[in-house]
Parts: structure tokens; C-alpha cells; sequence
């Protein structure tokens, strides 16, 4: 994990605000209020500073999402060039002409 120590000196806790310590074997940016205590992912030297990211203290850090394998993807992956299945997110199903044409139907 590579921060610069002038950007560490400047960001702060989300949460309560308090200064951040880097944490280089977990890979994370941890929050020094105890009361807090929250720890920030970094990921590829980027701190992911959202509170929803965040692990509170005492809990496992989670894997990250790169090095989980396959199994960690939800639902079917499209092949390359295919079609999505109806009724999918990436199906917009139909759609509704507009323009010139559609006004004088």
C-alpha cells in the first residue's frame, strides 16, 4: 500500500471526522478515535473512504472483490456480442418509437 504521507496528513474519518493511520498489512486506512475505530479498504493505493465500505472494529476484513474468484460474480456472465436474456437489467425490453414518425401514427 503506497499513500503519501502529505495526503495522509489531510483526510479524516468520514464518520467522527479524527485523523487516519495507515495500516499497511491490511491494506487499510484505520481511524484513531476508539470510539470509531473504523477501517477504510485501500485498493490498488486508492483509500475507498465510504462508511459503507468501512469494517468496524473487530470484525474480518473481507477478501477483496478482485482475488475472490468467480464464485464471488452473481448470476450468469453474458458472452461477448450475445444478447441479453428478456427481461434482464440489461434488456430495456420495449421501447417506444419517437420522433417525426411516431407522432403522425
Amino acid at each position: 500500500m503506497k499513500i503519501d504521507s502529505w495526503l495522509l496528513e489531510i483526510l479524516a474519518c468520514p464518520q467522527c471526522h479524527a485523523p487516519l493511520r495507515a495500516d499497511d498489512e491490511a491494506s487499510e486506512l484505520v481511524c484513531t478515535n476508539p470510539d470509531c475505530g473504523l477501517a477504510y479498504p485501500v485498493r490498488d493505493d486508492i483509500p475507498v473512504l465510504l462508511i459503507d465500505e468501512a469494517r468496524r472494529p473487530g470484525e474480518q476484513a473481507a477478501r477483496p472483490a478482485a482475488s475472490a474468484g468467480p464464485a464471488a460474480k452473481s448470476g450468469p456472465a453474458a458472452a461477448p456480442g450475445s444478447a441479453a436474456a428478456p427481461g434482464s437489467a440489461a434488456d430495456p425490453g420495449p421501447v417506444a418509437p419517437d420522433g417525426p414518425a411516431a407522432e403522425g401514427s
